[in-house]
């Protein structure tokens, strides 16, 4: 084979060298390149990949470029939308076993999406322990083991976990010589993998941390109500239930797990069944407050993580009971359900009494009103007789003189 030729052209261009072999030493060497004029927006080339389907794709500082042959196609960053590469800096590609493209830019790293042609966006959150470290990619390689792992320039290495869709992070505190990786990474034979730092080079064997952590056991080490601990006889992690009353329902839980490896990464997860529908991240933070619960039953749930992800398959559990006030029991709801009952019926009592009164006192005056009627008839019977007797004996007094009369004038 014929040794390769630089030559240097007026601009920096993309060169692919075809080598010719020693049959064809008469030929003149074939060059070709792409410029400004084939769509390249930028004249510093950062990386190339070649993926399945046959593209290209150049990282450049103007954004990704995907070449098909014929025409370029220019993925940028846009500020409002999250499906577009997070920064226009592309430091490093890498295209997966599992046919994935990944983009690490310089603001954050990136997984081209096919079936809707944008981008996951993975960016550096302090709030998010499984987040990924650093903005700044340097690297990315998959190790045979098929597991991608970033190298970032202020974050250490970064271990991709694609069942979780998140990260596990990698740094001094585990032995790591460095935080600040630079360009260059390969995979050897051997399948190590080779990252290129300052002033240094990482190897990091194919076996690491291939078994993943274990996942660690979790214990409630202390109970605090209203800012004192929970009076027990017990030791606070044995405790399986507590009773509070209402006046004293703000409650803080500690927990642990009894993990030493990288103590000081351990993560944990919690949640209050009857308050809390999901799991809350907590991160490292071994506590968590509930001011003034109601009055109700609660599980307290909590379980915890290594430092390499690996999550405790059995929570800790607490249960809560807040006892009510005395109006809220239901001894108290009964009694108001008997009060309520029993005001209900002296009053129909009462209404009942008052309107037989009420009917007494009409009865007794129809009958007092009957009898005056009554006396009244009688009266106008003895009068209507009087006055019978009287127009009798006048007619019987008017007869004599009316007939004496009547034979005279005949």
């Amino acid at each position: 084979m014929r040794p390769l030729v630089r030559i240097r052209a007026a601009g920096l261009c993309l060169l692919w060298f075809l080598l010719v072999s020693s049959a064809s030493l008469t030929a003149t060497p074939l060059f070709d390149h792409l410029s400004y004029r084939d769509g390249l927006t930028d004249s510093a080339i950062s990386s190339i990949v070649q993926d399945d389907e046959g593209f290209l794709w150049f990282g450049s500082q103007s954004g990704l470029h995907r070449y098909d042959g014929f025409s370029m196609r220019v993925f940028e960053s846009e500020p409002f939308n999250t499906g577009s590469i997070s920064h226009q800096l592309v430091q490093t590609l890498h295209y997966g076993d599992d046919d994935a493209l990944w983009i690490g830019t310089n603001g954050g790293l990136n997984r081209y999406r096919p079936q809707t042609d944008d981008f996951t966006r993975y960016r550096y959150d302090p709030h998010n322990p499984r987040g990924i470290s650093s903005n700044s990619v340097a690297q990315i390689k998959e190790d045979s083991l098929g597991r991608i792992w970033t190298a970032t320039r202020a974050g250490g290495l970064v271990r991709y976990h694609r069942e979780r869709d998140e990260f596990s992070h990698i740094t001094t505190a585990d032995g790591l010589a460095t935080r600040n990786f630079g360009g260059g990474a390969t995979r050897t034979a051997a399948g190590d993998l080779l990252f290129g730092a300052f002033s240094k080079v990482v190897r990091m064997p194919p076996q690491t941390f291939a078994n993943g952590g274990t996942a660690p056991p979790v214990r409630i080490t202390e109970v605090t109500v209203m800012g004192e601990p929970y009076p027990s006889a017990s030791v606070h992690h044995r405790l399986d239930a507590i009773e509070l009353p209402y006046e004293r329902s703000s409650v803080q839980l500690q927990f642990a797990a009894p993990e030493y490896s990288l103590p000081h990464r351990n993560e944990y997860r919690y949640r209050l069944r009857g308050l809390d529908d999901d799991w809350v991240d907590a991160g490292t933070r071994r506590f968590v407050d509930y001011p003034n619960l109601a009055p109700g039953s609660y599980i307290f749930e909590v379980i915890a993580a290594d430092s390499r992800g690996s999550w405790s398959r059995t929570p800790a559990m607490l249960r809560i009971t807040v006892s009510p006030p005395f109006w809220r029991t239901s001894a108290f709801s009964a009694a108001l359900v008997f009060v309520a009952i029993l005001l209900v019926w002296i009053v129909l009592q009462l209404r009942t009494r008052a309107f037989r009164r009420q009917t007494r006192m009409l009865e007794q005056q129809v009958a007092e009103r009957t009898a005056a009627l009554h006396q009244v008839n009688q009266k106008l019977r003895e009068a209507n007789a009087s006055k019978d007797r009287f127009f009798s004996i006048l007619a019987h007094d008017l007869r004599g003189p009316i007939t004496g009369l009547r034979s005279v004038m005949e």
